[in-house]
């Protein structure tokens, strides 16, 4: 089996309050989605990638073909520091790249 060395970690969490409330890792940039971009290029270094997210709701709106761990906050409304707190015990990575 081999060794996971590096973890990737992806806030999805937030409000997007800034962004009309829209979910801004679904943003479309040169036809790819912000998330599809994230985890693309996250692929290309790490061994593994963790999906952060606020709540069930949000896990429910991520796309069907992402088939990676996906944590929730315990913590509401704690801001981004709750969704590294949840990513970072859910990798299995020495380093984590958030």
């Amino acid at each position: 089996m081999t060794e996971i060395l590096r973890s990737g970690l992806i806030l999805l969490g937030g409000m997007a309050s800034r962004a009309g409330f829209r979910a801004k890792y679904l943003f479309t940039y040169e036809g790819e989605t912000f998330l599809d971009r994230q985890v693309r290029v996250l692929h290309q270094v790490t061994d593994e990638i963790v999906l952060s997210c606020r709540d069930d709701e949000q896990v429910g709106s991520l796309p069907d073909h992402l088939n990676y761990q996906v944590v929730v906050d315990e913590r509401k409304e704690q801001g981004p520091s709750e969704g590294v707190r949840m990513g970072i015990q859910a990798c299995t990575g020495r380093y984590v790249v958030v």
